[in-house]
């Protein structure tokens, strides 16, 4: 069914309610939704049937109409600000360590993201504490039509094979110093595997698996 024909007029989702079927500035199909805070606005339809926007913010900040998000009194982080705020300091923040994969190769945040409540709007809540922001094209901006929530083997997928990885295959590499190729993975922003092998084919075996074991899937 496309997201255009979804009937959800009156349907609960979280603390929204769907009252009429609209499109977004970006013409995307939504719902104008009521949160039960009373804050009103369109939500994309994909964000409600797939569980990904559950109320405007106020479930985790507080129930007050046009509370701002981003912190609450003791000046915690939601994950979707944090998500944000990382996205800012590597694409601007020259002193940031990973400034140059990102704003130092011209990875740039559109203007309208550079406002939170607007980047809240347009991604939604984080599906769970295992996604965080992704971009489509990997050389393309942060802009909506480039970015969704995706878990570590949907980011790991799209990541860029390192520029001074010279076998191509992405978490594979050649130890020079101990004369071994290497294998690691990351999940959820820690290492979970390292190994050195004897043989090429060794290693991307040994990240194949690691993949299966921590991702439940393998993309090799």
């Amino acid at each position: 069914m496309k997201l255009k024909d979804y009937e959800l007029s009156g349907q609960v989702f979280g603390r929204w309610t769907a009252i009429r079927k609209t499109v977004n500035r970006f013409k995307r199909p939504s719902w104008w939704c009521e949160c039960a805070c009373g804050t009103e606005r369109a939500v994309e339809t994909r964000h409600l049937i797939r569980g990904q926007s559950k109320s405007c913010g106020c479930a985790l900040w507080g129930n007050k109409r046009g509370h701002k998000h981003g912190h609450n009194t003791n000046n915690v982080f939601s994950p979707e600000y944090s998500s944000w705020h990382q996205m800012k300091q590597r694409c601007l923040n020259p002193n940031d360590k990973r400034y140059h994969d990102y704003g130092g190769r011209g990875i740039k945040v559109c203007e309208r993201w550079l406002d939170f409540n607007n980047f809240f709007e347009d991604m939604g809540e984080k599906p769970t504490s295992k996604h965080s922001i992704d971009r489509i094209d990997v050389d393309g901006n942060y802009e909506p039509t480039n970015c969704k929530w995706s878990d570590d083997y949907e980011q790991q997928r799209n990541i860029r094979v390192h520029k001074n990885n010279k076998l191509g295959v992405k978490g594979v590499h050649f130890d020079k110093q101990r004369n071994k190729y290497t294998a690691q993975l990351y999940a959820n922003g820690k290492r979970r595997y390292m190994k050195r092998f004897d043989t090429l084919e060794e290693a991307i075996e040994g990240r194949k698996q690691a993949e299966i074991k921590h991702w439940g899937k393998s993309s090799l």
